[in-house]
Order: structure tokens, then C-alpha cells, then sequence
């Protein structure tokens, strides 16, 4: 058994691990919040690992190994799976970059950007509020009324 074989068998049950750690301190009052980040984890690793594993199954259609991999061939796939491939590197050194890959885009996917306008409450910097009272208001303040002469009886 190589290293490499011990090494690729962690990953699983780390993953077990993570699971059953967030399900036993989910019981105990006070680490809920510990709870929710390990089963986040395990669902993080999990998604890696799914990925992997099919682009595994990709590669054995294609009729090539881990060993014979080029970056090309990981673009290709992630777009069957309709995977953005925006900022990926262009080559790749080893087989633990590809998982380290694959766990970026499981937390892109997980974590997706807000898209559009952002959410809350207020004025952003630099915006003007648009209803009707805050525009007139806006338009008073720009060109001030003229002073009023004073009438002398």
C-alpha cells in the first residue's frame, strides 16, 4: 500500500467524522453554533469529494488516468457540468491541487455572491433616494428661493 492510498482514504472519513461530531454537539446546549459549522464542513467535503469522484468517472470515458490529466481536461469537464471556469489557474502540479480545485468551487457553490443590488436597509454612498418628496426636496436645496424684499410702509 502506497501513501498515496492512505492518504486518499482520509478524506472519507473525515468527512464521517465531521458528520458525527456536528450530530453529538448539536445535543449539547451552548454548541449549536460549532454543530452547524462542523455539518457545514462535512457537506463542504462531501460536495469536493462528489466532484472528484466524477470527474474520476469523466476521465475513464475519455480513456485516461489521474496521471495523464491537464488542466484542458478539468475545464471540459466542469463545463458538462456546467461549472463556471472563471479564475482557475492554467496548469496544475499535483493531484492534491485538483482537490484543492474542487473544495474552491464546493465553497463557491455553497456560498454563491449576492448578485444585483445589494440587500438592507438606508442610502448606499453616492445614491440619491428617487420618491417623489425626496427629489423636490433635493431640488430645493440646489436652487434656494430668492430672497424677499422687504416692503417700507
Amino acid at each position: 500500500m502506497k501513501m498515496i492510498d492512505i492518504v486518499e482514504d482520509i478524506e472519507p472519513l473525515k468527512q464521517i467524522g465531521l458528520g458525527l461530531g456536528s450530530k453529538v454537539l448539536n445535543k449539547i446546549p451552548g454548541f449549536k453554533g460549532q454543530a452547524r459549522n462542523m455539518a457545514s464542513r462535512a457537506d463542504l467535503i462531501a460536495t469536493a469529494q462528489k466532484l472528484y469522484t466524477q470527474f474520476e468517472e469523466y476521465l475513464g470515458l475519455q480513456n485516461k488516468t489521474m496521471r495523464d490529466v491537464r488542466m484542458d481536461d478539468l475545464k471540459k469537464f466542469l463545463k458538462t457540468r456546467k461549472i463556471d471556469t472563471k479564475g482557475l489557474p492554467n496548469h496544475f502540479t499535483h493531484q492534491d491541487h485538483i482537490k484543492d480545485i474542487f473544495k474552491d468551487l464546493a465553497k463557491k457553490a455553497m456560498n454563491p455572491e449576492p448578485k444585483g443590488r445589494p440587500q438592507g436597509g438606508g442610502k448606499q454612498a453616492g445614491k440619491f433616494s428617487q420618491t417623489k418628496n425626496a427629489r423636490k426636496k433635493r431640488a430645493d436645496r440646489k436652487n434656494p428661493p430668492a430672497p424677499k424684499k422687504s416692503i417700507k410702509i
